[in-house]
Parts: structure tokens; C-alpha cells; sequence
């Protein structure tokens, strides 16, 4: 796995309070591991789709019927269970104008509700492996001790979500500012992304996307990135994406961050669920973002009543007082006393 911070803030006027910059760095953590996991499932995925693309085929040329074909890294399997359904009618509509095909009808109809059959056990092994995941990342969010270190999370984290590239950026004032970026394939591509994002720097998201994220604050999803004039061409132009995802990150209800991510490893594209997914991880790291907030004023409080209490026991020492520790000690007799005695005699 690799990630790049950029090494320092681009001049384009004064950032909001939070940092999202740090020093430029690179780390491959089990590279080959990685590798091979993401190999194993993504074969997996290969295969399911070719037998749905097979039986999508026969389906075509024995009835006649229109059928997509279906595409390893262009296809996610929210796409899948509309065309299996249309095929299913229109394999049981033409059997029943068609004798002579009854036989071959009722075999093309058992692979296809075969393959829909095992869409659904997928769906569900992945929804329920998103959630153990999600739950994972977020706990490790609320780790961070500071912004600096929660954006330098944040990338490998989403990734380990089962996505291969994610860039996180900070937005100020409608300004897009790549800061971190991780790849888990390509040691070298991390880098370049956040470089490619800063081409022209401080670009505004005026004209892009990425506009309508920031003035809705809504995730979106983008499957017709080549060729599109309202995405970031540096960047495109680096990652070769075909689709992405785009969420943003809010902290107290204003736009701060954007968190793009391009792949999911398993089916080599990115959908509906990834959409929605993104969108519910970036709600968790505002929130998180907001809890280092809170934690940073309640250490700024202690710190100021800290001061305060050490002041006042100076004070209190120079006056003549024994402090002890929490609070000073009163004379003997009280203060009321001290008080009589400084009265003028009657006259």
C-alpha cells in the first residue's frame, strides 16, 4: 500500500483552522500480500461475471432476445440484476409462442435464476463484510489525536474498505487542495495523483463535478469519467479512471474535505453501493472530525484553568499564604477577622 501528503500548503490564501498537510511520504506496506488478495477477488468476481455473460448469450442467440454484454471492470453488480430479469420474461415469453423451444426455454431458465441466485448471496456476503469493515475503519478514525494525523489515516483506511485508489482532499472557500492519496497496487501512483491534483494549484471546483458535491453535500457518482469536460483532466489523466465516487466531509454542516475513491478491487468499478458506502464513511469521519474539536477546546479549558489555579496560588504565596495543593489556606481566625481588626476605633 503506498501514500502521499503533499509537503507543504500551496499559496493560495489563508486555510481554514484545520491542517491537512503534512510531509511528503511514501510507504509499501505488503505490496505483494496485497497483490495477490486483491488477484483471488477479483478472479472470483471474473468468473461469476462470464458465467452470467455466457448464459446472458445463449439466452440472445437462441431467443432472439436483446441482452448487454457484460464487461469485467465496466460492470458492477448493481447493473446485473435488471438484465437477468428482462432475459427470464423474454425467455418465457417467446417459449410460450414457441413449442420447439419449451426444452431449451426451461434449461436457459434454471441457469439464469441460478445466476441471479448467486447475485443475491454475493450482494448479501458483501453488504455484511461492508459493515464489519466500516465499523473497523471508523473505530480507527477515532484514534486520531489530531487532523494532521486523522488525514493521513484517512486514505489507507477507506482503502481497506476494498477500493483501490482514494484521494482526500481539503476544500477552502471552494477550493479543491489534494492532500493524501493512496494506491494499492501502484507504489509511484499515490504520489503523482496529489502532484496531478495540485495542476493548476488551488483549483476551484467551479465548472467541475465536484461543485455540485460542495453546494448539495451530497455523494456522488460518476460512471462516464473519460471524455467528460466537468472532470479534473490532470488528475484523470493519471489515474485513467472510468468511474468514481466523490462524498464530502463536513464538519459543523460546512464542506471541509472531499474524499474521492476509484475501484473497488473485486469487480474493477465502482456503483451504487460503493456510492452509498463512501457517502456513509465521509458522514463518519465528519463526526470524528467534530469529536477531535471538541476534545482540542476541553484541553484548551484544563489548560486555562490550569494557568489560573497556578496564578492565583502565586499570588496567594507572595501575600503570606501556605498554599496546599488544590486550593490556599485561610488564616487562622478567617477572613472575617482579619477584616474587624483593620477597623478605625470608634471615637
Amino acid at each position: 500500500m503506498t501514500i502521499a501528503r503533499t509537503s507543504a500548503p500551496p499559496r493560495c490564501g489563508d486555510l481554514p483552522a484545520l491542517n491537512l498537510y503534512g510531509h511528503t511520504i511514501a510507504i509499501q506496506h505488503g505490496l505483494e500480500q496485497v497483490a495477490r488478495e486483491l488477484l483471488v477477488t477479483s478472479a472470483a468476481y471474473r468468473e461469476f461475471l462470464d458465467r452470467a455473460d455466457g448464459v446472458l448469450c445463449v439466452a440472445a442467440a437462441t431467443f432472439g432476445i436483446a441482452a448487454p454484454r457484460l464487461r469485467a471492470d465496466r460492470t458492477d453488480p448493481g447493473q446485473l440484476a435488471h438484465p437477468l430479469r428482462e432475459a427470464e420474461l423474454a425467455v418465457a415469453a417467446t417459449a410460450r409462442s414457441r413449442q420447439d423451444l419449451l426444452a431449451a426455454a426451461a434449461v436457459v431458465a434454471v441457469e439464469l435464476a441460478a445466476v441471479r441466485l448467486d447475485l443475491t448471496v454475493w450482494e448479501a456476503r458483501r453488504g455484511q463484510q461492508a459493515t464489519q469493515l466500516m465499523a473497523r475503519a471508523l473505530r480507527r478514525c477515532r484514534t486520531a489525536t489530531s487532523v494532521d494525523e486523522m488525514a493521513e489515516m484517512i486514505p489507507g483506511t477507506t482503502a481497506d474498505l476494498g477500493y483501490d485508489r482514494v484521494l482526500f482532499s481539503s476544500v477552502d472557500r471552494g477550493r479543491w487542495i489534494p492532500r493524501t492519496a493512496c494506491t494499492r497496487t501502484d507504489p509511484q501512483e499515490a504520489a503523482m495523483i496529489v502532484a496531478a491534483g495540485h495542476a493548476p494549484a488551488c483549483r476551484r471546483v467551479d465548472g467541475l463535478l465536484e461543485e455540485e458535491v460542495v453546494r448539495t453535500k451530497s455523494t456522488i457518482l460518476v460512471r462516464d469519467v473519460q471524455g467528460n469536460p466537468r472532470v479534473h483532466a490532470a488528475l484523470v489523466a493519471v489515474t485513467g479512471s472510468h468511474s468514481y465516487a466523490a462524498a464530502p466531509v463536513l464538519f459543523c454542516r460546512r464542506v471541509v474535505g472531499l474524499l474521492h475513491v476509484d475501484r473497488n478491487v473485486e469487480y474493477g468499478t465502482m456503483g451504487e453501493f460503493d456510492r452509498d458506502l463512501i457517502a456513509l464513511l465521509a458522514e463518519g469521519l465528519g463526526l470524528a472530525l467534530e469529536r477531535l474539536a471538541v476534545l482540542a477546546d476541553m484541553a484548551a479549558v484544563h489548560a486555562v484553568v490550569a494557568d489560573q489555579s497556578a496564578a492565583l496560588v502565586d499570588v496567594l504565596g507572595r501575600l503570606g499564604h501556605e498554599p496546599v495543593p488544590g486550593r490556599p489556606r485561610v488564616r487562622r481566625g478567617g477572613a472575617g477577622a482579619g477584616r474587624r481588626r483593620a477597623r478605625l476605633p470608634a471615637r
